[in-house]
């Protein structure tokens, strides 16, 4: 019998096979359903019926038919639920790489030329938007892997099989495995407690566990609180066809709500206060290290007493312990809690300030297991506040590093929205930059176009009913620069040298005002840089040279001052790349060599391979010679140079980055290809 490789971070079922009491026929017709040409089926049933537990009875009871298994947890965003959740070492072939697209589709090709057959299993999804959401790479997912989904809709995307209610057997030994008779209960007793709970799985083990912890509780005084809250029976009417309907959903939740009261009088304060605290969270199993980092529980008597409320909320019912996996709140008692208690900020503040602080300053892998958490808590957290539009930021940003620009642009919607709801216009403003900045990468020129109009808009209003500040004033003077840029690369010129103009003017009074200020220095050099390579595209070219040489002579004063900074000799380098082009273009060929010595000189002491200056300076010379066009590919002999994308970055920003991306960079002969 062979054992198969989880390649997800989890590695078993919510509850072992051994746990599971009845089932064994929907397991047969499951197993039936996908080995007999069915690669992806869907468990449809109310929230708290057993699917996710059937999903994980399945993978282990036939684990040993299958080479690869994987199991994720639904979030509604399956491309990232997929990257996030397995377990990167553990599928080899893929790239080094954090772009969410890219790791995405390398994902996918890897499993697809995996040996199967391979099983993978994706949980909770829960509306049908989650569905639709992985409806839409139905055909990009591998051929040698079945599917189990859980859900408790389906919009017709899947096949699905109906998760019913537990039989009256099953019921009966689920409720007996948690709670012992007492004095005065009956079987009648009890058949009637099932009956009431529609033989729910998830109502049967939490009333059974709850009245295990209330020593002064027995059956008759449970069904007497039950008819006090004026529950009605569920009885029949958990059936299948029903148990999806709204009605039958809100009368679970009030029926596990009456339960979940007395549950509380149980427990004590600090547990309550934790039972609220991953009601916010993700639905998935929660790490215990993962929970120290969101909680704050940096010292041991905190982590100690973490523990023992996990444990204290997992002998009452609420919780289950998954192991190394994590603890898990079931998402239907989740939804109770968050009814129970409303999130509310002043209790949530200081995990967003702790999630906030740890996208906008942890590396990248670091952070990541965190990022869950903060769309969680964006999501629960129901109101308009500045400090909740940071955090949206701050996904927003984390998103943008991974390649994701649909979710980074939604989070950053969402901070505008709350900006604009609070009234804090600057931060609204720089949204709209962030929005632009986003379509213009798309492509969407002329919708970038409006976002930058309308941040100009507003920091020239802000401006004007504040002139003497500096911020507002930089940030008018940036919002020009972009509204060039893009009328720029629509062809534009007239329009583009307008506004580039009005950055210049202001970016001068701005650093005439305060000389030693470096960044505004640098800000003017980029203004400059922008006029000459606007008036070299024209064909301008005494015009740029002028603009240029102003951009060279600030690049200069500012090595001067930070000799040892590698952006400065990069940027210092490129001022001498831009000159040398207009020269090149002038046929003037003796300033052309003085300013390419002058680009080897300044990269000589550089973390920049040496090999890079021979390579560059061959590279830039062909076109001049008759070499070579930028469209053709050479090879250099003796250069076996590898670039870093911190290397690669500069170059890519250097006036002839055509000629540099026309060169292999894994070099093994000399000629044309």
């Amino acid at each position: 019998m062979q054992s198969p490789v989880f390649i997800s971070n989890v590695r078993h079922a919510p509850l072992a096979a051994s746990s599971v009491i009845g089932r064994t026929d929907e397991l047969q017709k499951i197993a039936d359903a996908l080995e007999t040409g069915n690669d992806l089926l869907l468990l449809n049933g109310m929230g708290g019926v057993g699917k996710t537990t059937l999903a994980g009875f399945y993978m282990e009871r036939y684990a040993h038919r299958y080479q690869h298994i994987a199991w994720i947890s639904c979030s509604g965003d399956f491309r990232s639920d997929l990257v996030n959740q397995l377990n990167r070492q553990r599928i080899p072939g893929l790239p080094d790489t954090e772009n969410v697209p890219d790791l995405f589709a390398a994902m996918l090709f890897c499993m697809e030329n995996m040996p199967g057959p391979n099983l993978l299993i994706a949980d909770n999804l829960n509306t049908e938007t989650q569905i639709d959401d992985l409806a839409q790479y139905k055909p990009q997912l591998p051929r040698n892997w079945r599917m189990l989904l859980t859900a408790r809709c389906n919009t017709g995307a899947f096949p699905d099989h109906a998760i019913g209610v537990l039989s009256e057997a099953e019921a009966t030994a689920l409720f007996s495995r948690h709670y012992t008779f007492r004095s005065g209960d009956t079987d009648t007793q009890r058949l009637d407690l099932l009956r009431k709970v529609g033989r729910h799985t998830l109502a049967v083990e939490f009333i059974a566990k709850t009245l295990a912890q209330l020593p002064t509780w027995n059956l008759e005084r449970m069904l007497r609180h039950l008819s006090e809250k004026g529950l009605a029976d569920l009885g029949t009417a958990a059936s299948v066809s029903t148990a999806h309907s709204k009605d039958m959903r809100v009368l679970m939740e009030d029926y596990l709500r009456a339960i979940f009261e007395i549950n509380l009088t149980a427990i004590g304060e600090k547990p309550r206060e934790l039972l609220a605290q991953l009601a916010m969270f993700p639905a998935q199993p929660h790490p215990f290290h993962l929970l120290c980092q969101v909680l704050g529980c940096d010292e041991e008597a905190e982590q100690d007493l973490l523990a023992a409320s996990l444990n204290h909320l997992k002998n009452n019912g609420l919780l289950e312990d998954l192991g190394a996996d994590g603890w898990y709140l079931h998402p239907l008692l989740q939804e109770v809690a968050r009814q129970k208690w409303p999130p509310r900020y002043e209790a949530a503040a200081s995990i967003l300030d702790r999630l906030e602080d740890a996208l906008e300053n942890w590396s990248l892998p670091e952070s990541l297991p965190l990022l869950p958490y903060a769309v969680a808590m964006v999501e629960r957290l129901q109101f308009e506040d500045v400090r909740l539009a940071g955090l949206c930021w701050a996904i927003s940003d984390r998103y943008f590093d991974l390649g994701d620009f649909h979710n980074s642009e939604r989070f950053i919607k969402e901070a505008s929205r709350l900006y604009e709801e609070v009234g804090n216009q600057e931060y609204l403003a720089i949204t709209f930059e962030r929005l632009g900045k986003l379509a213009q990468g798309q492509g969407k020129m002329e919708e970038a176009l409006v976002l930058f109009e309308k941040e100009s808009e507003i920091f020239k209003a802000l401006y004007a009913a504040n002139p003497q500040s500096e911020s507002l004033k930089r940030r008018l003077a940036i919002s020009y620069s972009k509204l060039g840029d893009i009328f720029q690369a629509q062809g534009k010129m007239d329009e583009a040298l307008t506004f580039f103009e009005k950055d210049r003017k202001l970016t001068e009074e701005l650093y005439a005002a305060n000389l030693r200020s470096e960044s505004l220095k640098n800000g003017l050099a980029i203004s400059y840089h922008r006029l000459g390579a606007l008036y070299n595209q024209q064909g301008k070219l005494e015009e740029a040279l002028t603009f240029f040489k102003k951009y060279n002579q600030l690049q200069e004063d500012l090595i001067k001052a930070n000799p040892r900074s590698e952006k400065w000799k990069n940027d210092l380098a490129i001022s001498y790349d831009e000159l040398g082009s207009i020269f090149q273009a002038q046929e003037r060929w003796k300033k052309r060599w003085l300013f390419l010595k002058k680009r080897s000189s300044c990269l000589k002491n550089s973390t920049l391979p040496t090999q890079l200056e021979q390579v560059y300076g061959i590279v830039w010379l062909l076109p001049t010679f008759g070499l070579a066009t930028p469209t053709e590919k050479w090879i250099i002999p003796n250069s076996p140079l590898l670039i870093s994308k911190r290397h690669y970055r500069f170059w890519s920003n250097s006036a002839s980055v055509h000629l540099f991306r026309s060169i292999s960079l894994n070099w093994s002969g000399c000629g044309r290809r």
